[in-house]
C-alpha cells in the first residue's frame, strides 16, 4: 500500500469510526494532510448534487493534464449520499466516486464534521478549499462549481 493511500485510509477511518465522545481528542484532520507537503484540494460534494457531479468530472480531466499535478492533491470528502437524512458512510463514497468516474481519493466525511471546519455556518456543496503545502488556507470557494479557469490561475500563481 503507498504512503498517500495509509493517510487516506487513516483519515477516513478518523472521520467514521470515531464516536462523538472522541471528536475532541482525533487529530487535526488538516495536519494530516500537511504531512503530504503538497498543495491540496479539498472538494466537498453530496451524491444528489449535480453540479458536484459536473465539478468532479471537469476537475479529473483537468488534473490528468495539469503541469503541476504531482504538486496538488485533490480530495473528495463526500458530505451527503443520494438521500438526505442519514450520515455518510464511506461505503456511500466509494459507490459515489465510481458513479461520477473521478480518480481522486475520496473520504466519507460523516457529519460533515471536516466540512465545517471551514465553512461554519450551512452545507453548501459544491464547496472548494485551497491549502499552502503548509496547511495555510488561501482560498475558500463556494457556492456553486469552480471554474478550471479559475481555480488553475490560481495554483499557476502559487507554484511559481
Amino acid at each position: 500500500m503507498k504512503h498517500g493511500s495509509v493517510i487516506f485510509t487513516l483519515l477516513a477511518l478518523t472521520l467514521i469510526a470515531c464516536p462523538i465522545a472522541c471528536q475532541r481528542n482525533r487529530p487535526n484532520i488538516i495536519e494530516v494532510f500537511q504531512q503530504q507537503k503538497k498543495v491540496q484540494l479539498y472538494l466537498f460534494a453530496a451524491g444528489f448534487c449535480i453540479p458536484c457531479r459536473e465539478e468532479l468530472h471537469e476537475l479529473n480531466e483537468w488534473h490528468a493534464s495539469y503541469k503541476h499535478n504531482r504538486r496538488v492533491t485533490p480530495t473528495v470528502f463526500l458530505i451527503a449520499g443520494n438521500s438526505g437524512g442519514k450520515p455518510v458512510t464511506q461505503e456511500d463514497a466509494e459507490r459515489f466516486k465510481k458513479e461520477v468516474g473521478f480518480t481522486f481519493p475520496v473520504v466519507a466525511d460523516r457529519y460533515a464534521r471536516f466540512y465545517k471546519t471551514f465553512y461554519k455556518d450551512g452545507t453548501t456543496v459544491p464547496a472548494t478549499v485551497i491549502t499552502k503545502e503548509s496547511g495555510e488556507v488561501i482560498g475558500a470557494y463556494t457556492p456553486g462549481v469552480l471554474r478550471v479557469s479559475v481555480l488553475e490561475a490560481r495554483l499557476n500563481e502559487l507554484l511559481k
